[in-house]
């Protein structure tokens, strides 16, 4: 099974990215043999991470975040001569040409990530070669059933869409070492509120920042990216003593993140978030959850008032009173990330999104 996407592992990082390392590991210990092909500006190569062979080729320039690879058209060929079914992770624009020009007959899987949201006067021009592709493919995957009835591209694709939620294998990660949380401890402290992510403006972190200073409640972020440099100018400085910066965080020390914090907090509200894999690792972590974007994924992990707290999108008085209102009631905090690790468990684990994937994958290619 060949994966294919706009970037992988090790040279960006970003929640899409996880769930294709995920379904790799949980398909290869099914001994289904996996590959991801990505532009990299590294140029071609193929190594080996998570014990999946990654395939890579030169990334030749972007437009609006979408990478262009010609001169990776023969590698995408190649690939496709040993796969049995290709598997494409949108969006990505370049992958539905890629497609359509390698005239691909192979069966063919979309997981459907996020609605094109900020460059929509380039989706005018997109649209009709994005909806050729996505009528071509046999299966469109919506990542939850709120995203794919709150979609106008989804809810137009009604013959050939399955909803599977994201999954994720707590084994996967790494384990959290006592030096590592003591050095976490001594830079952060512990109950504070934590964003993991990359900085970006969908992510609506102004929303969180602002509720977290009406409120003088301490918040770390974990990530970088194009935001960084604005989010800082803004708010990491002396008037803001309670907001720190982690900047980009390993893996070990990103658990240590969520061993130490208090709640874990998403205010996305824009449809470029269709998800948000970092509720999941704080629910598998048995954080309570506050999340903002009653339409996407976000609210089918984080159920208001069972598993944490649904504030109103674009809203910092909201965001404030949902910081509020947990920090007032630890007891019923605690509470909530119980049953958001109830949840996790019952939902969101990389073994049902990979066996649920996998028979998908045996409707369309049954003989293997």
């Amino acid at each position: 099974m060949l994966q294919v996407y706009r970037t992988y592992y090790p040279e960006t990082e970003g929640g899409v990215l996880e769930v294709i390392r995920q379904l790799s590991i949980g398909l290869n210990d099914l001994n289904v043999a996996v590959r991801v092909f990505a532009p990299s500006r590294s140029g071609q190569q193929t190594f080996v991470l998570d014990g999946v062979e990654v395939v890579t080729s030169k990334l030749d320039f972007e437009i609006a975040s979408c990478g262009f690879t010609f001169s990776g058209l023969q590698a995408f060929r190649e690939q496709l001569e040993w796969a049995d079914i290709v598997h494409y992770h949108f969006p990505w624009p370049f992958a539905d040409m890629m497609h359509l020009l390698c005239d691909v007959d192979l069966p063919s899987v979309v997981t459907y990530h996020a609605d094109i949201v900020k460059q929509k006067y380039l989706l005018v021009l997109y649209k009709p070669l994005m909806n050729r592709f996505l009528r071509s493919v046999d299966c469109v995957v919506s990542t939850s059933p709120n995203y794919a009835e709150s979609s106008e591209t989804l809810s137009s694709l009604t013959d050939n869409i399955k909803v599977i939620p994201l999954g994720i294998d707590e084994v996967t990660y790494p384990a959290v070492e006592s030096d590592t949380l003591e050095s976490i401890r001594e830079k952060y402290g512990e109950n504070f509120f934590l964003f993991v992510g990359v900085l970006r403006y969908y992510k609506a972190l102004d929303v969180l920042l602002d509720a977290a200073s009406l409120k003088n409640f301490h918040v770390v972020i974990a990530g970088s990216g194009p935001e960084s440099q604005r989010l800082k100018e803004k708010f990491g400085h002396a008037d803001h003593p309670q907001i720190q910066f982690a900047g980009h965080v390993s893996e070990k020390e990103k658990m240590a993140l969520y061993q130490l914090c208090f709640a874990v907090v998403l205010p996305s509200f824009n449809r470029a978030e269709a998800f948000g894999v970092t509720l999941l690792e704080g629910a598998m972590m048995s954080k309570p959850l506050i999340s903002a974007s009653p339409e996407s994924g976000s609210s089918y992990v984080n159920i208001d008032g069972h598993t944490g707290i649904v504030a109103e999108p674009d809203n910092v008085l909201s965001f404030a009173d949902a910081m509020q209102r947990l920090n007032d009631d630890p007891v019923w905090a605690q509470s909530l990330g119980e049953n958001a690790r109830r949840r996790y468990e019952e939902k969101f684990q990389a073994i049902q999104m990979v066996a649920s994937y996998a028979q998908v994958y045996n409707e369309l290619v049954p003989d293997k």
